[in-house]
Parts: C-alpha cells; sequence; structure tokens
C-alpha cells in the first residue's frame, strides 16, 4: 500500500514525502527506513493509549524521479 501511495504521489508531482510514527511501532520504523526515510524529528508524549504516553518519530525522504526512494519503489 505504501509503495502505490508513493508512487500516485510521484505521479502527481511530488518531491518529497513527511511522515510520523509512534515510536514504539517498530515493524512501522523498520519499513520507512529499508525505504530511506530518514528520522527529522521526534516529538515527546505525543500519542496517549492505555499504557501512557508514546513518543512521536518524524520522517522525511525525497520521493521525486531520480530519488533513492523513487527508485526503489517506482
Amino acid at each position: 500500500i505504501l509503495q502505490r501511495l508513493l508512487r500516485e504521489a510521484v505521479s502527481r508531482g511530488a518531491d518529497c514525502m513527511f511522515l510520523e510514527v509512534a515510536a514504539d511501532n517498530t515493524p512501522a520504523i523498520a519499513l520507512y527506513e529499508s525505504l530511506g526515510f530518514q528520522k527529522t524529528g521526534q516529538r515527546k508524549g505525543y500519542y496517549s493509549g492505555p499504557t501512557g504516553k508514546t513518543d512521536a518519530l518524524t520522517y522525511f525522504s525525497m520521493v521525486g524521479p531520480g530519488n533513492s526512494l523513487a527508485r526503489k519503489t517506482l
């Protein structure tokens, strides 16, 4: 699903993509990093849940033609 979203974004002219993920969501973090996303920040206690507060991690990647993420997904 993510690769389809990235292809669609590039086809509509996107050249970069931002996302955020809960710091304890290790499968999603591994996926994003495997696609070339780079961690750009952290929001302390951003998410509230049954076990308390969880930080959010922010990620960024260039996605346009010629960028590493575009080559991995297109």
